[in-house]
């Protein structure tokens, strides 16, 4: 079985788009993604759920969710985890990895 990450930032929701348009109405903000609600907020990327469902049925894939939360928002990872679980479902946050350090994870092979 094949281990792989899917990111969740403009991979499965539309954080350029939203952090732009936050920019120009907001552009006093300098870190707009420190924003309570930020996160949670994002919309997802067209077919983008659809996409990572798919994956997440393939037996021969461990898919997970890796992304790295905004270390000046502390709200963020609650909101990642919140946004998962609205788009994606309660079983998808039991896939969702949250680390600052994304490359210390590795995916690998493994046999069942």
């Amino acid at each position: 079985m094949k281990v792989i990450y899917v990111d969740m930032d403009d991979v499965l929701c539309d954080f350029i788009g939203e952090f732009t348009a936050l920019r120009s109405s907001r552009p006093e903000i300098e870190f707009l993604q420190s924003l309570p609600g930020f996160f949670e907020g994002l919309k997802p990327i067209a077919s983008a759920i659809e996409a990572f469902e798919w994956l997440a049925k393939q037996p021969c894939l461990d898919t997970y969710i890796l992304s790295a939360p905004s270390v000046l928002n502390p709200h963020s990872y609650t909101e990642k985890r919140l946004w998962i679980e609205k788009h994606l479902g309660l079983d998808a946050a039991h896939k969702l990895i949250l680390s600052p350090n994304k490359a210390l994870n590795i995916g690998k092979n493994t046999h069942r």
